[in-house]
């Protein structure tokens, strides 16, 4: 499939208000139009403009239904890596230095140090640039997006984008900043830059 046709089919500009789109079946469902259905990835629906709230997968629903009535203390045993560590062990998966990564990625030492320790979070583009960076699957790379709080969202062409190239296992970042910009959107490397 093309990088057109994928947009064509999955690209759903946000019209409705955020109350609608959060709060109606299509946030838990695939879309009534069978032409427009959604792969089961991208239920989880979280634009990168609402902070604090996260929707929850059709998957994870099942997750919580499992857990209701267990003692605080057994929800807190199940908590999963925080994001700097799962960073971490993907770059000792991959066996990719720090410096490689942080100088490609367009990020300062620091910067990189503090999302390290676990003492800040990057932003969703930061990730995007890492996964690509790192050669990432698409499903590692929405498992590390899930551990900072963010997913892909099919009202982000950037993020459609990205998805598509992950997809294709395509890690070409020059050929990806360059679908980025000819789609209006910032490319990726100049997220760190622009305080994206």
């Amino acid at each position: 499939m093309t990088l057109e046709a994928y947009l064509k089919r999955y690209y759903e500009p946000a019209s409705e208000s955020l109350y609608d789109r959060f709060h109606s079946p299509k946030a838990f469902a695939k879309t009534s139009d069978s032409s427009k259905s959604l792969p089961m990835q991208y239920l989880t629906i979280r634009p990168q403009n609402l902070a604090g709230e996260r929707l929850v997968s059709v998957e994870d629903r099942d997750h919580i239904e499992q857990v209701k009535g267990h003692p605080l203390s057994a929800l807190l045993d199940a908590q999963e890596e925080p994001f700097h560590v799962y960073l971490m062990k993907l770059l000792d998966l991959r066996g990719i230095r720090d410096a490689e990564l942080y100088h490609k990625a367009n990020l300062s030492r620091q910067s990189f140090s503090r999302i390290r320790s676990g003492e800040s979070l990057p932003k969703k583009r930061t990730i995007l640039t890492l996964a690509v960076l790192m050669h990432l699957t698409f499903e590692q790379t929405k498992e590390l997006l899930m551990r900072a709080g963010y997913a892909f969202s099919t009202a982000s062409k950037a993020d459609l984008i990205v998805a598509y190239f992950l997809e294709q296992e395509n890690f070409d970042l020059y050929q990806i900043n360059k679908e980025l910009v000819e789609a209006g959107e910032m490319s990726l490397g100049d997220a760190y830059r622009n305080g994206r």
